[in-house]
C-alpha cells in the first residue's frame, strides 16, 4: 500500500531584518536631526545680542548727558538729582506745596469765570514793571538779587492779574479816601506831582481792597475744597 505524504505547511511571519527597512538618506537624517537645535541656539544668541546692543544704546544716551541723572561731581564722585530734589523737599517742600496749591485754586476759579491773561497782557504788565525801576537796576538783576527765575516772576504776575480781573469789581475808592491816603502816605510815595501822587494813591488804595476780598474769597475756598497731600507719605 502506497503511504499518504502530508505535507505540513508552515505558516511563517516574516520577520523583517534591519536590512529590510527603508533607508534614510544620510544627509537628510544629519539635517532633520541638527536644524532644530542650531535654530534655538541662533534665537537665544539674537536676543541677547538685541538686550547687550540695548544697554549699549541706553550707556551712550546717558553718558553723553549725565545731567538727566546727575546734579553735579565732586572729585569724580556722584551728586544724584534725586538726592537734590530729596532735600529740596525735606527743606522747602511744605512751603513750595502750600504755594502750588494755592495757584492751583486761582486758576480753577479764574477758569469758572472765564476770566484769562494773555501773553501780551503779560508782557504789558511786564514791560510797565521795568519802566518803575527807572533804570537803577534792570529787571533780570533785581531777580536775580531776589532769587527768582524769570519764569517764576512771570508765573507769579500772571496769577496776580487774574486776582485783579476776578475782584476789581470789589473795589471802590472814593476822592476822600485818596485825599487822606497823601496826606498819610505822602512822604513815601513815588510821584511827586499832585496829580500823579493822586493816580498813584488810587492804584493803592484799590489793590488793598482787592487784597482784602482775595483774602476773604481764599480762606473760603480753601477751606470748602478737597486737597489731600502725599508730600511726607512713603
Amino acid at each position: 500500500m502506497a503511504k499518504t505524504t502530508k505535507t505540513t505547511a508552515k505558516k511563517t511571519t516574516s520577520k523583517k531584518t534591519p536590512d529590510d527597512q527603508p533607508m534614510i538618506p544620510a544627509v537628510a537624517a544629519t539635517s532633520t536631526a541638527t536644524s532644530l537645535p542650531v535654530s534655538k541656539i541662533t534665537s537665544r544668541n539674537l536676543i541677547i545680542l538685541l538686550i547687550l546692543a540695548g544697554v549699549i544704546l541706553i550707556w551712550l544716551y546717558f553718558r553723553s548727558n549725565p545731567g538727566l541723572f546727575l546734579a553735579a561731581t565732586v572729585n569724580g564722585k556722584p551728586i544724584l538729582k534725586s538726592q537734590l530734589q530729596q532735600r529740596l523737599v525735606d527743606r522747602f517742600g511744605e512751603q513750595m506745596l502750600e504755594a502750588m496749591i494755592s495757584e492751583r485754586l486761582i486758576e480753577n476759579e479764574a477758569e469758572k469765570r472765564g476770566v484769562t491773561v494773555t501773553n501780551e497782557e503779560l508782557q504789558t504788565k511786564i514791560k510797565d514793571i521795568e519802566n518803575k525801576l527807572q533804570g537803577s537796576m534792570s529787571l533780570d538783576k533785581s531777580l536775580q538779587i531776589q532769587g527768582i527765575t524769570r519764569g517764576e516772576f512771570e508765573r507769579q504776575i500772571r496769577i496776580q492779574m487774574m486776582i485783579d480781573k476776578m475782584f476789581a469789581a470789589a473795589a471802590s475808592v472814593s476822592a476822600e479816601q485818596i485825599d487822606q491816603y497823601i496826606k498819610d502816605q505822602g512822604a513815601t510815595m513815588i510821584a511827586t506831582e499832585p496829580a500823579a501822587q493822586r493816580v498813584e494813591a488810587e492804584q493803592q488804595l484799590r489793590n488793598n481792597q482787592i487784597s482784602q476780598v482775595f483774602i476773604d474769597w481764599f480762606n473760603t475756598a480753601k477751606a470748602e475744597a478737597s486737597i489731600s497731600k502725599y508730600l511726607n507719605r512713603n
